[in-house]
Formats: C-alpha cells, sequence, structure tokens
C-alpha cells in the first residue's frame, strides 16, 4: 500500500493536469472536491487497467475525465453518465506520449527497485542502508562496479557470495587486488550491482552500463 501511495503522490501533477484540462481552470489540491475525485480516479483506474486497454497514461486520464464529467452532470441534475466501459483510444491526442513514456518508465523503475528490495533483504540491506551507503565520489563508485562486475562474472565467487549472503572477502582480495578496506566501505552498494548484473531487471542495469561506458572513456 505504502508503494501505491508514493506512486499516485508522484502523479499528481499528471492528476491536476488532466482535471485542468477538463475544466479549463486552475485546480487546488486543498479544498477541491473535483481533486479528490481525479484521485479517486486515478487509484480506481489502477485497479481497473489491463494491457488490452493500451497505456496506462491513456486510460487513466478517460478515467479521470469520465469521473469528473458525471460529477458536473449530477451537481446540474442530469443524469446521463459516462462510464469507464466507453473507454475509447481515441479520446487520448498526441500530446499524452511524453506522460506515456515517462509512466512506463516510471513503472519499470518502481517494478525494479520492489524486485531489488526483495533480493537485497535476504542479504539483510534496505533501500534506505543502499542509499545512504552508496559512494559518492565517481572514481569510488567506478571501482565498486568494477568489483560487482568481476564477482557477477566469476561463478565460484559469486556462489559463495549467494551461499553466504556476504562478500568473499579473502577470495575478492586474492583474485582482484583489492583491499579489505574498500570492500568493507562499499559491500551493500557492490551486492547491490552484483545483484542487479545477474538479473532481468533492464532499467537498473542501464544505469550501471552507462556509468562502465562514461568510466571506459575516462581512461
Amino acid at each position: 500500500m505504502q508503494e501505491r501511495d508514493l506512486f499516485i503522490q508522484e502523479y499528481i501533477p499528471f492528476i491536476l493536469k488532466t482535471i485542468s484540462n477538463i475544466l479549463n481552470k486552475y485546480i487546488e489540491t486543498e479544498n477541491s472536491e473535483e481533486f479528490i475525485i481525479g484521485m479517486e480516479a486515478f487509484n480506481e483506474s489502477i485497479d481497473k487497467y489491463d494491457d488490452s486497454r493500451g497505456s496506462f497514461i491513456c486510460f487513466s486520464s478517460v478515467v479521470i475525465k469520465n469521473k469528473i464529467i458525471d460529477y458536473i452532470r449530477k451537481e446540474k441534475s442530469n443524469n446521463k453518465i459516462m462510464y469507464i466501459d466507453e473507454y475509447d483510444d481515441s479520446q487520448c491526442g498526441s500530446n499524452y506520449q511524453n506522460e506515456i513514456n515517462k509512466f512506463n518508465e516510471n513503472l519499470s523503475m518502481q517494478m525494479e527497485l520492489m524486485d531489488l528490495k526483495n533480493k537485497l533483504w535476504e542479504f539483510k540491506i534496505t533501500l534506505d542502508d543502499l542509499v545512504k551507503d552508496s559512494p559518492k565520489h565517481e572514481d569510488t563508485r567506478n571501482n565498486a562496479i568494477r568489483v560487482a562486475r568481476f564477482i557477477q562474472e566469476n561463478t565460484n565467487i559469486k556462489e559463495k557470495l549467494y551461499l553466504d549472503r556476504k562478500l568473499p572477502y579473502t577470495h575478492i582480495i586474492s583474485e582482484y587486488n583489492s583491499s579489505r578496506k574498500f570492500l568493507d566501505r562499499n559491500k551493500k552498494f557492490i551486492v547491490a550491482t552484483v545483484l542487479i548484473l545477474d538479473s532481468n531487471l533492464e532499467t537498473l542495469k542501464s544505469y550501471i552500463y552507462d556509468a562502465e561506458r562514461r568510466a571506459s572513456f575516462d581512461i
């Protein structure tokens, strides 16, 4: 539930923009019945969405539109109501393409972070730990990624990592010539990077690949 709440909070600007476009006026988040309806509609669209309805952003925008129009008509004592089942892809214009792309990227990231969170938990690492203890200096981060890449590509060391649920310091020091001090300072980031590289978390992998490419250009 916490993840859903965070997800909805992230898309409040989209919800406000959708309502504003429908009503052609600025919408406040406080003391606004339209905003409450828009939030409820977005939450409902998460429950009702499936791939057959096309892009989620387009679908949710139509759900919000229908709910707002329904509210306005009820306010005017008009009994004609539009329903979600009347959803039609043609109601979405090309202006939604950027929102669709952004949503897909964010959704992919949210799902992958949840997967990574579960993987890290087996090593007693939280996402908060990872953020707090990740190397801040680019050179340190690049060196930690190189160590993680070495572990991921070395079957014996990787298997020992998964078996013991901790970095096999002795093997890494002897075979990669890394210092124990460096490994100890960056162990959580290294473990997380190995888990990402050794997974199908493609969005998160892309960040590592980008860092490796930048590092190779600096050599």
